[in-house]
């Protein structure tokens, strides 16, 4: 991968450019540590403020992490590629092999938020039943993930407990006979609320991902929604669907 360089890069610039190609060509692993401003001030005989400027362009690109009192880190740049129609449990697979561990999972009942309720054709105050799921590297949460199931659908399928059993809420939903036939998928991407960057310890310029998804069987029913929260530095989202014939 060929990194762009300024003809007349500035100082703080060329020690950022410096520091980025030893990123990219992996001479500076994923959790090797940088190094900090005292020894970037002496190898090149710049300010403090310089040094602090270079490795604040790195964490603006999302390339490093800082740890305080400890200091600054390559963050670990494997990705996960979610195909829109892959099974959830293979992509947890996928999610392992990059680093990510420690799924967190949550079921509960609860009325439906505004926009859930909006997807799944529910009118105000309706309950569904949320799974909720939260995907971990180290101490950060990489994704969080929340699916809704209309109450009354939750309670046909048997799907109201946090053990949905063999095959999932997809499995529960075709023996009842709603089995999703269809999905439309919305995507945004946005730039973190202080909050989400909190929990996400996503620092500088690195944005998030959102998908809302909601499944329908044959019948045009909203069976179920998902709405998932992404760190954006370290999923790639893949897409394959047949094209028409002209």
């Amino acid at each position: 991968m060929e990194v762009p360089v300024p003809s007349k890069p500035l100082p703080y610039e060329r020690i950022a450019n410096e520091l980025r190609v030893g990123i990219i060509d992996g001479r500076l692993a994923a959790g090797a540590q940088l190094t900090g401003e005292n020894e970037l001030m002496q190898r090149y005989s710049v300010a403090r403020e310089t040094a602090r400027k270079a490795l604040r362009v790195l964490r603006d690109e999302g390339l490093t992490l800082t740890r305080r009192g400890v200091g600054v880190f390559v963050r670990d740049a494997r990705r996960v590629s979610r195909h829109a129609s892959r099974n959830p449990a293979i992509a947890a697979v996928d999610e392992t092999s990059a680093g990510m561990v420690g799924v967190e999972e949550v079921a509960d009942n609860v009325t439906a938020p505004e926009h859930i309720a909006r997807a799944l054709g529910l009118r105000e105050g309706e309950l569904v039943c949320r799974r909720v799921q939260r995907q971990y590297a180290g101490v950060s949460t990489t994704r969080r993930s929340a699916l809704y199931i209309p109450m009354g659908l939750a309670v046909e399928a048997s799907i109201t407990e946090l053990d949905f059993g063999p095959g999932g809420a997809e499995a529960r939903l075709r023996e009842a006979g709603h089995a999703p036939a269809r999905a439309n998928e919305v995507i945004r991407v946005r730039m973190p609320f202080r909050p989400e960057a909190e929990d996400m310890r996503i620092e500088g310029a690195v944005p998030i991902v959102t998908i809302l998804r909601t499944d329908y069987d044959r019948n045009g029913l909203a069976v179920q929604a998902s709405e998932t929260v992404l760190d954006g530095s370290r999923y790639a989202l893949e897409y394959d669907f047949p094209l028409p014939e002209a």
